[in-house]
């Protein structure tokens, strides 16, 4: 995700003209490791940067996952402070209701998460599920893994691990299929 970010934010500095520019950030939950790979972009382009070239500040905003309401306010919050680009939140309701916000205030929403078929001119950042789903087979096969875990976050990435769970014979190879946050609550033990 670092890598993603960075090369987004590049972009950035070279199109806008102020010479601090504001980054925001909504996470659906509070995410320390999402906040850290935020934090660690744009503290990189800030240590590159050379003479008079733009600063990078990031602004974040955490709301409650699949809470459109919340992620409006703090979207609304962000636009206010002036931010150039906002980074979406990853649930679909929130994105959505971000994404909205965005079209009509002309900042762009760098959205890092998976979307089966977007809406609109769109930049994805994210691989192609098919071509994931025969890197994963590959690798269980190179390996002669016959037994494994799938781990999932959500119902959304549940699905993109259909094509792979298909794949495999039940008889042939135990699989085992286990949610990692059930309850959304940040807790993945």
């Amino acid at each position: 995700m670092t890598s993603r970010v960075l090369l987004i934010l590049s972009v950035l500095m070279c199109c806008c003209k102020p010479e601090t520019l504001k980054i925001g950030a909504i996470f659906d939950i509070e995410a320390e490791v999402k906040e850290k790979a935020f934090q660690l972009a744009i503290d990189a382009v800030n240590t590159k940067r050379t003479g008079d070239e733009r600063y990078l500040e990031g602004l974040v905003e955490y709301v409650p996952c699949d809470n459109p309401f919340k992620a409006m306010v703090a979207t609304c919050r962000l636009v206010s402070n002036g931010v150039v680009a906002i980074l979406g939140p990853s649930s679909q309701d929130n994105a959505q209701m971000v994404q909205t916000i965005c079209d009509d205030k002309d900042v762009p929403l760098l959205d890092a998460r998976w979307v089966g078929r977007p809406k609109g001119p769109t930049i994805s950042f994210y691989p192609h599920q098919g071509v994931l789903t025969r890197v994963y087979m590959e690798v269980l096969d190179a390996w002669n893994f016959q037994d494994f875990v799938v781990l999932y976050e959500n119902d959304d990435s549940l699905k993109r691990m259909g094509e792979l769970l298909k794949g495999y014979d039940s008889k042939e190879h135990q699989i085992v299929v286990r949610q990692l946050d059930k309850y959304q609550n940040g807790n993945y033990r």
